[in-house]
């Protein structure tokens, strides 16, 4: 995980229990919130994303729309 200058809140691409990034399969927000919780973590908020709060965690997802 990390945290990035000016951010309150730690991001990460690679979620337990998987710890793989994901694949170029769209998937449904109840899914990724279900992934989330079973990671005890959750999704950033619109604005950590405008922040880049989730910026370089791994994955390469830095230009792919969320």
């Amino acid at each position: 995980m990390k945290l990035n200058e000016g951010c309150s809140v730690y991001g990460a691409s690679q979620m337990s229990p998987y710890n793989v990034c994901p694949d170029d399969k769209a998937v449904s927000y109840s899914v990724a919130l279900s992934v989330c919780d079973n990671a005890l973590a959750r999704l950033c908020t619109i604005q950590e994303l405008k922040d880049n709060c989730a910026a370089n965690t791994g994955c390469g997802l830095d230009f792919r729309t969320v």
